[in-house]
């Protein structure tokens, strides 16, 4: 699973929970991409769940998210990471 915490509320309508990406070359030291299975369990906080993909990632922990479709409930800024 994958928390994502906001700092303003969001809204996941849209989200394409599939274009997301971690690299944990760090903790676990694999690729897992989510599975779009996604739920809010507070108007800032994502829980995504992720499917281990491959061993061997680079050093250090990084998230992928390229126009996954979440926005801003105020305003619908679309989230960038």
């Amino acid at each position: 699973m994958l928390r994502m915490v906001f700092s303003r509320a969001i809204d996941i309508s849209g989200m394409d929970g599939t274009a997301i990406e971690l690299d944990d070359g760090t903790f676990n030291h694999g690729q897992y991409f989510a599975i779009g299975d996604a739920v809010l369990s507070d108007p800032v906080t994502l829980d995504v769940r992720v499917l281990y993909f491959t061993s061997g990632s680079p050093a250090g922990v990084h998230l992928t998210a390229p126009e996954c479709g979440i926005v801003a409930v105020d305003d619908g800024t679309a989230w960038r990471e």
